[in-house]
């Protein structure tokens, strides 16, 4: 998928400089059916800049093919090949290679689109499966054209490149040592696609061998998730704690080799505290680290229980009340059925006292509305 213009262009331009024969995209160029005219026109600027080069796209779940479809955008562009329903494979005879694919038709694909099809491979080519989909284990089900290592052994593929899953990965081998790859999106556009994008270059030998597989990075932000466990962090004022808080992170930037006031963070703060994190001043010294960061604050207060049940205070109160609630059954369900939650059971109403607990141990011994609550 590309959403950023800069990504695809860079795809383009290393089709240029490392003198390719293949560009293969394994689904899913596009976010959808029907894109803008505008995007197809940047697409089909960018495939004529490079008419050297094959260009083999098999559509994918989000960019399915259809009668009539948008992908008849490109027919005019005559090193450009697009896989559809009736195509089992384009020949390339000056290479000796030849690339198998299906295109889905649809959102989903809970059969595979290989299904009841029998492959008779040419062993004189270099067979490539290009194919969106799923990689399941045997007699597993998915709704995105459930794939298995297996099935590539029994047909004799001598390469598999994937579309699908976003994120980049090592090669897989098959049993039979055929390489597998998921090449990823070439650009992430959130947490959720976090770690290096970027695309593989391929280098086919003779006698139908792979050779040297070579990660290429793209420029541009990356994501990050950061998760850092404070309890074991001492401090006695909030500025020690930012300070510790700041030191934790900036040995995992080192560690991750994240760029400063480049990349992007979400940075997630676990654990138990004395005292809760000041957010709006932890913000304000990210917000210089990274080029977008996203806090989330998940740490729990770090509460002397036995100190509490002797205390003369509100938290006092609470504290002795939660006992009995916790040793009393009937007391219990008595609160449970007043609050209009009897049907719970026992672990959901755990759940709900342990919630409240902790929630009216935070506020402060005057804020009423809340001990009321």
């Amino acid at each position: 998928m590309f959403r950023t213009r800069k990504g695809f262009f860079q795809i383009i331009n290393i089709c240029h400089k490392e003198r390719v024969d293949f560009l293969t995209i394994g689904g899913d160029l596009f976010d959808s059916s029907n894109p803008g005219k505008h995007l197809l026109d940047r697409v089909f600027q960018g495939f004529s800049a490079i008419p050297q080069v094959k260009i083999l796209i098999n559509p994918g779940n989000h960019d399915y093919w259809h009668q009539a479809g948008f992908w008849q955008y490109f027919s005019d562009l005559q090193h450009v090949s697009i896989f559809e329903p009736k195509t089992e494979y384009f020949e390339f005879p000056d290479q000796k290679v030849r690339f198998y694919g299906k295109p889905f038709i649809s959102q989903s694909s809970p059969r595979p689109l290989w299904q009841g099809i029998d492959l008779m491979l040419d062993s004189a080519y270099f067979n490539i499966l290009l194919q969106h989909g799923d990689l399941q284990s045997p007699n597993s089900a998915s709704n995105y054209n459930p794939l298995n290592l297996s099935w590539f052994d029994r047909c004799g593929f001598d390469l598999v490149l994937l579309g699908h899953v976003h994120k980049s990965d090592k090669e897989i081998l098959t049993a039979e040592g055929i390489p597998c790859l998921y090449s990823g999106c070439p650009c992430g556009r959130g947490f959720d696609e976090d770690g290096s994008k970027g695309i593989f270059l391929i280098e086919l030998l003779e006698a139908s061998e792979v050779g040297q597989i070579s990660f290429v990075p793209l420029a541009g932000p990356e994501f990050f998730k950061i998760r850092l466990d404070l309890t074991q962090i001492d401090f006695d004022t909030q500025l020690e704690l930012q300070e510790k808080i700041i030191a934790a992170l900036e040995k995992r930037i080192y560690a991750y080799r994240i760029r400063s006031n480049y990349d992007c963070c979400q940075l997630k703060l676990v654990g138990y505290l004395s005292q809760k994190v000041n957010k709006e001043l932890l913000l304000t010294k990210l917000k210089n680290m990274f080029f977008f960061v996203e806090l989330i604050d998940e740490t729990k207060i770090k509460i002397n229980f036995t100190g509490l049940m002797e205390e003369h205070s509100l938290r006092g109160d609470v504290a002795r009340y939660a006992k009995r609630l916790a040793t009393g059954p009937d007391l219990l369900n008595k609160v449970l059925e007043e609050i209009g939650l009897a049907d719970l059971n026992v672990e959901q109403a755990k759940q709900v006292i342990e919630q409240g607990y902790y929630f009216t141990m935070q506020a402060a011994e005057q804020d009423l509305d809340i001990y009321e609550n």
